[in-house]
């Protein structure tokens, strides 16, 4: 689809195309590192020195560069040659120039900006292994987001907590789990590139072993669709155990289920069920009471939200079908 063409030419190529939200990479395959050093693409930002145990003479270790927004480090060994090189920052910024991440993404447009990434440095993509990424999905939510987010507690007994003090949002678990869901105001981040109400539900993975399970090791697993349906699956698989307080409940007349919504309003409440060990059945249980109360006296926020990400996600695939 695309034929070799000049390096401004090619940059701005780079402009018609979004992508994920943070995709980085590292490789320590020494024809692509070249490749990319003799691109003349990289602006250099900073270089690091040590000293050589043998001789105590100075060697570059590190040299930082930049490229738009991503940051790009070649490391070196003793000896001079490449070590490796690791690339961290946001493919979707490239698109926006640096300004947002508030625009979507079809799985089409995303597969072929691969593909131009690759061709732009002249690398083969399956020498780009994939560290950590994160993956989102943004949706128009018909419900107070700011309610939203401030009730959002739990998601397989990890709880969530405040992530930026004074904006709606908040972040599950801790930094030493495999992952960590986030959820969030994307106007209150960007409230000149999206709508008020929109939400963006965000799968940032801390360790790569549910990925390699699905198989997907490197940039060039990502040129294939049905890794994209696994990555589909494995996104609603998390966020379907959503723990939502649903602020529009009407108060019924049973003065046992006023009770019982008073209580499920405190997330405190819900830290206690966590921490009680005897009881690990019985968040389970009381989880599926909410969700229950909340469909008969409420929006039924939690199945409402899952309905529309998952037309989100079709959305993103119908490209491929």
């Amino acid at each position: 689809m695309f034929k070799w063409l000049g390096n401004w030419q090619r940059l701005n190529l780079l402009q018609i195309y979004i992508m994920y939200d943070n995709l980085p990479f590292y490789t320590c395959d020494k024809i692509t590192i070249q490749k990319f050093l003799e691109s003349n693409l990289l602006e250099r930002v900073h270089e690091s020195v040590d000293y050589k145990r043998s001789t105590g003479e100075q060697y570059t270790k590190s040299i930082l560069y930049k490229y738009f927004n991503l940051t790009i480090r070649v490391s070196f060994f003793e000896s001079g040659d490449y070590k490796e090189l690791r690339s961290r920052g946001s493919f979707h910024y490239l698109k926006n120039k640096g300004l947002h991440n508030a625009d979507m993404v079809n799985c089409y447009d995303a597969i072929e900006f691969l593909i131009s990434f690759g061709k732009l440095f002249d690398i083969d993509l399956k020498t780009l292994k994939l560290t950590p990424p994160e993956f989102a999905t943004m949706i128009q939510l018909p419900f107070d987001i700011e309610k939203t987010v401030q009730h959002t507690f739990f998601e397989q007994r990890k709880g969530f907590v405040v992530n930026v003090p004074g904006k709606p949002s908040k972040i599950s678990g801790k930094v030493s789990n495999d992952y960590r869901l986030k959820v969030y105001s994307k106007h209150h981040e960007f409230p000149l590139y999206c709508e008020p109400n929109t939400l963006r539900l965000e799968y940032q993975a801390k360790k790569m072993r549910a990925l390699h399970k699905l198989g997907i090791y490197t940039m060039h697993d990502l040129l294939s669709a049905e890794n994209w349906i696994k990555i589909r699956e494995l996104h609603l698989r998390y966020f379907e155990h959503l723990l939502i307080y649903d602020y529009t409940i009407r108060s019924p007349k049973d003065i046992r289920v006023k009770r019982k919504l008073h209580e499920y309003r405190n997330q405190i409440y819900w830290e206690n069920l966590v921490k009680d060990s005897k009881n690990t059945d019985k968040y389970n249980r009381e989880l599926v009471k909410l969700n229950n109360l909340s469909k008969k006296y409420g929006s039924n926020i939690t199945a409402e939200i899952m309905i529309m990400v998952s037309k989100y996600w079709d959305w993103f695939l119908k490209t491929l079908r």
